[in-house]
Parts: structure tokens; sequence; C-alpha cells
């Protein structure tokens, strides 16, 4: 399922683009850097819930600096993405759109097996 949606990405931003050498390169250039943003957003989220987690009662932590530092990660994945968001603007914002729509889709499914 992966492997299919990755090949329609390319074969969609690839049409976009067009059909000449420098449009492949320019096509996984463009779906490199919407993934690098999303990337750093599911980083900056894991810091943000291991910080969540470690606040729980009884939640054991290996060391008593592990929430400064998940905090310092989230907030230097949060610079990257701002980063990809200044550099590349488009790319970042496709990935937040498809983030996005998993997210609704998501939430659409969850209500569907509650209902």
């Amino acid at each position: 399922m992966q492997g299919g949606c990755a090949v329609a990405l390319l074969h969609g931003v690839h049409a976009a683009l067009g059909a000449s050498e420098e449009a492949t390169r320019d096509t996984l250039d463009f779906l490199l850097a919407g993934v690098v943003f999303v990337d750093w957003l599911f980083f900056a989220c894991c810091g943000v819930a291991l910080v969540r987690l470690a606040r729980e009662p009884g939640a054991v932590l290996l060391w008593r600096g592990s929430v400064p530092v998940a905090w310092t990660f989230t907030a230097l994945a949060a610079a990257v993405m701002v980063g990809a968001i200044a550099t590349r603007p488009a790319p970042s914002a496709v990935g937040a759109a498809l983030c996005a729509a998993g997210v609704l889709a998501y939430a659409a499914f969850c209500r569907r097996e509650r209902g």
C-alpha cells in the first residue's frame, strides 16, 4: 500500500512538472523536500509525546534530564520545520496537506468504528 502511494505521488508530481530529464530530478527533489518537512513534524510530535508520558503518574524516567532534552529536541525539530518552510514552501505545504488529509481520514475511520 505504501509503495503504491509512493508511485502515485511520483507519477502525479512528474506529470505536473513535465516529462524531461530535468523534470525527473525536480520531481524527486520536490518529494524529498516535502518528506523532510513531514519527517521533522513527526519527530517534534515524538518529543512532545515523550514529555507527556514522562508527566504521567508513576512514570519511570531513565534519568532526570530527559524532559529538558525532549523539549530541546522538540524545539530543534520545530526549527528544522520552519527552515523547510522558508526554503521550500510548496513541498512543505503539500506534505502538510497530505498529513492533514491523513488526520481527517483517521478521524472519519475512528468515528465510523465507534458509531
